[in-house]
């Protein structure tokens, strides 16, 4: 036999002794293992924002003393111990030493967020050095915990569709549901940017977003009602979200939300003003202006009785010019048609369209009463209703234009 051939078999028989050894105590470990047992005991189901106990069992079936016994039990994303911040996900308890054929129990309280009608897997450690080795060994076992509602479920009652700057109504109500008693209570309000609040049967603060509602007792309900308006583009999307939040051992939760979705919908009427046919008209002293006023009914119904006013603003109009089949208040310049001076108004056909219009004149100079007057403005503002629909349907539309010396013309519509 070559030496070669020797240093071969030496080092296989090596390596067979390392793999022989690290068997055994891997066998070791697995009977250490099974002497050592971990079950929990738990809620069937768990309601969101109502705390719970899960209580572990650790127990020492081997036939020597574990030392060192430690336990640590980590929760998934949506449960918080209570009394800690929802971002500590891992809590420890240290257990000592266990003796044969003991057993031991840890609490924890526990808080479930998030994650309605889901499975929630917790998951427990135990750590520990048994007394014949030097090595320390673990088990793991893990729980599965269902979710169902919330303990204290929001109801949100509002419009799915609004129009822009319309006051809408919004009724909120919630009830205990849960087996206990809440305490603490606070429900928050988040609105839109462009919400804005008119008024509300609770007692709202922080610019109404808020209503401390103290304890709630379980089987208690409560509602209220929160009337508003928001300004946007027409098929926009908005949300409305209520919360309510509740103190355990000083630490704050949100322990039940909910969230309404609204859109915005296109105006039923539509206004649009033209003026002299150009968009990009610049009056002039002694110009005669012919305004035309087009309507359209934005709907699938047909709207009756619709009115449309125009009301005149500037020190350069000519009232004694006017010409129009509309009917004129002169106390506050502003034009009405209705169907009796605009027979199509009686009835706008769903999708329709139509217009009416009226010619007046620039004054032919300017009235200068102070050294600054050199620019002055000539604005419309019309708008159209009918009662066919509610009566806080209506559009509006506004232009201006300013005539001066430097002949200047600014637009708004």
């Amino acid at each position: 036999m070559s030496l070669k051939t020797k240093r071969v078999i030496i080092v296989v028989g090596i390596i067979g002794i390392i793999v022989l050894v690290f068997l055994v105590f891997l066998g070791i470990q697995s009977r250490r293992a099974k002497g050592l047992n971990i079950s929990f005991q738990a809620p069937e189901q768990i309601l969101l924002g109502v705390p719970f106990e899960v209580s572990v069992n650790v127990s020492n079936d081997s036939k020597s003393i574990l030392k060192e016994v430690r336990l640590s039990l980590t929760l998934p994303e949506g449960i918080v111990f209570v009394g800690q911040p929802a971002e500590k996900n891992i809590d420890y308890k240290e257990i000592g030493n266990l003796g044969v054929g003991s057993l031991t129990q840890e609490r924890f309280q526990l808080l479930a967020l998030t994650g309605e009608n889901s499975v929630k897997t917790v998951q427990a450690n135990v750590n520990y050095l048994p007394t014949s080795l030097g090595s320390r060994f673990e088990k793991n076992e893990s729980l599965d915990l269902i979710t169902g509602g919330f303990g204290l479920p929001i109801d949100i009652v509002t419009p799915t569709k609004i129009f822009s700057g319309e006051d809408f109504e919004t009724v909120i109500s919630f009830k205990n549901s849960a087996e206990a008693d809440f305490s603490n209570l606070k429900l928050i309000i988040d609105y839109p940017p462009s919400f804005n609040f008119v008024k509300s049967t609770a007692e709202l603060e922080d610019n109404h977003r808020e209503w401390l509602l103290g304890d709630l007792r379980k089987g208690s309900e409560n509602e209220f009602k929160i009337i508003g308006n928001v300004i946007g583009p027409d098929n926009t999307f908005f949300n409305l979200k209520v919360s309510i939040e509740s103190e355990f051992f000083n630490e704050t939760y949100v322990i039940s939300a909910n969230t309404a979705t609204i859109s915005i919908a296109p105006s039923p009427l539509s206004l649009e003003i033209n003026l002299n046919e150009d968009p990009d008209y610049l009056a002039k002293p002694g110009d005669l202006l012919r305004y035309t006023i087009a309507y359209v009914n934005n709907t699938d119904v047909g709207l009756k009785d619709a009115v449309v006013r125009a009301k005149l603003t500037g020190a350069m109009f000519d009232f004694s010019t006017l010409d129009t089949d509309a009917s004129y208040r002169s106390l506050d310049n502003t034009l009405v048609w209705n169907a009796s001076n605009a027979p199509d108004l009686a009835l706008i056909p769903a999708g329709g369209s139509g217009s009416v219009d009226f010619d007046i004149r620039v004054k032919n100079s300017y009235p200068i009463k102070r050294l600054n007057d050199k620019n002055f403005t000539l604005g419309i503002l019309a708008e159209i209703e009918s009662p066919t629909v509610p009566y806080f349907v209506a559009a509006k539309n506004r232009q201006f234009f300013k005539i001066g010396n430097q002949g200047n013309r600014t637009g708004e519509s």
